[in-house]
């Protein structure tokens, strides 16, 4: 709904609620799902900022730009992606403690479009849940969000998901790799509905490239047989699955829901990079 949509629908809720004598007798239930300025503004509970902006405007006491611009600040206070659940069962750990040493740079702060992979991967991550961490280096990542870092030190990928469980206070952990650079928001909206609609310890897909558990959703029991084979010095994550409870997503089931292959997509060097920025032109 735009905002002159907006003005239309509180025109008509007004007269609609003529016999109520504050604004908050606007029917705020009804405007739970409201969002006004491009799409991103969520009227909240108890908020009336939209009542008291649209009145104003239709008593003619502000202009549509003096409207527009309260929305936007009150966008930067509640926004939130329309279609997400934002509730306490999920949270999201950004792995970004590799070497990097075939990219031969830390590929964290590597740009693509303009940003680094680590803003563009916790944005993503942001966009479906507000518990986001990063498992990496506190040193080097703290200014970007909460760091959490690996209790086997040197171990791989299975080591850094380990950490974030122990570390974890949800359920549903959705794991991401820093260089995966296009997922969408969509397909992980979509492997948390088939998590929460699950009881496997690990929800996972499957790809033409084999399973994808650097972009998949890890219940919290699923640390303990991460901490018995890292004790044993085996780092494989795949050959956990076959003693867990796994729910795999295969090929077919994504792309009948839109999502192809190549999302799952990461980059280890220049040149796939180089690739990748011609892929996304």
């Amino acid at each position: 709904m735009n905002f002159c949509g907006m003005v239309d629908y509180f025109r008509v809720s007004r007269a609609s609620d003529a016999s109520s004598s504050s604004r908050e007798g606007l029917s705020l239930d009804r405007l739970l799902s409201c969002r006004g300025w491009h799409g991103w503004l969520h009227v909240w509970r108890g908020e009336v900022d939209c009542v008291v902006w649209a009145e104003a405007f239709l008593r003619g006491e502000r202009s549509e730009r003096e409207v527009f611009a309260e929305t936007a600040k009150s966008a930067s206070r509640h926004v939130y992606h329309p279609r997400m659940d934002r509730t306490s069962d999920l949270a999201a750990f950004m792995l970004a403690g590799g070497k990097s040493t075939r990219m031969g740079t830390d590929k964290a702060f590597v740009e693509f479009e303009g940003r680094t992979l680590l803003a563009r991967a916790l944005d993503l991550a942001r966009s479906v849940t507000t518990d986001v961490r990063i498992v990496g280096e506190r040193g080097k990542f703290a200014a970007f969000a909460p760091v959490i870092e690996d209790l086997y030190p040197g171990c791989g990928p299975l080591a850094g998901i380990h950490a974030a469980l122990r570390a974890s206070s949800c359920d549903l952990n959705l794991i991401l790799a820093v260089d995966m650079l296009f997922l969408t928001t969509d397909l992980l909206l979509y492997l948390v509905t088939r998590a929460r609609n699950s009881s496997a310890t690990v929800t996972i897909p499957r790809s033409g490239r084999g399973l994808q558990p650097l972009c998949a959703i890890y219940r919290r029991a699923f640390a303990g047989a991460a901490e018995n084979a890292l004790n044993e010095h085996r780092y494989k994550i795949d050959a956990l699955f076959a003693g867990e409870s796994t729910q795999v997503i295969r090929e077919d089931e994504l792309k009948a829901k839109g999502f192809s292959a190549e999302m799952f997509c990461n980059v280890n060097t220049p040149d796939e990079l180089a690739d990748a920025r011609r892929f996304q032109r």
